[in-house]
């Protein structure tokens, strides 16, 4: 396995290519005024997916996750029939957010433009999270160079989009589907992804500093204060 962990492993691995599977997944970031916060990858799986997987693949997919320093639910049945993985890893800052995010599709797949950022301002701080999720080339968004030299494939994934449709004997639009969750400090968002689709991602929130906003106040007491003693004294001189 490479060192990245990828959605090109959970949703492939996951049975993705198998006959008439169903693969969901959601990709959350929570960021708290500090800048610190939870990047989430929830997957959801049909019964049909769930049988492809297998016990020998989950156990691979959860200890990669696990050995790249993600916290893994495991593969657990779902209300449906099917299953569910839950991973997650913590960030302290957006340094760490960026490369969180990075880690799932690589610095130039679906996910790379995706950037958190902290401002100072006047008030406090302000955190914006901005980018994009680019699904433009089908699956292979998800996949790597290394794979597509291995395979000897036309597509960062080892399979073609094409191909991929054909084992699963329907669209690929129907097969897997991909929403991308986003919370900063109190804005919320909920973003989906069709495949084939660029989805512009925008989200950002203030935190007011109680401190910053006296500061200012007494800047402003005071420059009226100036202003109030020098018109004083230009009326004595008068």
């Amino acid at each position: 396995m490479f060192q990245r962990i990828r959605l090109a492993v959970i949703a492939v691995l996951l049975g993705l290519v198998l006959s008439s599977c169903r693969t969901s997944a959601t990709v959350s970031l929570r960021a708290d005024e500090t800048g610190a916060g939870v990047v989430g990858v929830d997957v959801v799986l049909d019964a049909d997916a769930t049988k492809g997987l297998g016990t020998g693949k989950g156990q691979l997919l959860t200890r990669d996750l696990a050995d790249a320093g993600w916290l893994v639910i495991g593969i657990e049945p779902s209300d449906t029939g099917g299953s569910k993985l839950h991973a997650e890893k913590a960030f302290a800052n957006p340094a760490q957010a960026n490369l969180v995010l990075q880690e799932l599709t690589g610095p130039t797949g679906a996910m790379s433009s995706l950037k958190l950022t902290r401002k100072q301002t006047l008030t406090g701080s302000r955190l914006v999270l901005s980018g994009s999720v680019d699904l433009r080339e089908g699956l292979g968004a998800f996949g790597d160079p290394n794979l597509k030299a291995l395979t000897g494939s036309d597509s960062n994934l080892g399979i073609d989009d094409a191909e991929i449709a054909r084992q699963s004997g329907g669209k690929l639009t129907d097969a897997f589907r991909m929403r991308f969750s986003a919370r900063v400090i109190d804005s919320a968002k909920d973003f989906d992804v069709a495949l084939g689709s660029q989805q512009a991602i925008s989200l950002s929130a203030n935190r007011f500093a109680y401190e910053g906003l006296a500061g200012i106040a007494a800047m402003i007491v005071s420059l009226v204060g100036l202003v109030l003693l020098l018109a004083s004294i230009r009326n004595r001189a008068d």
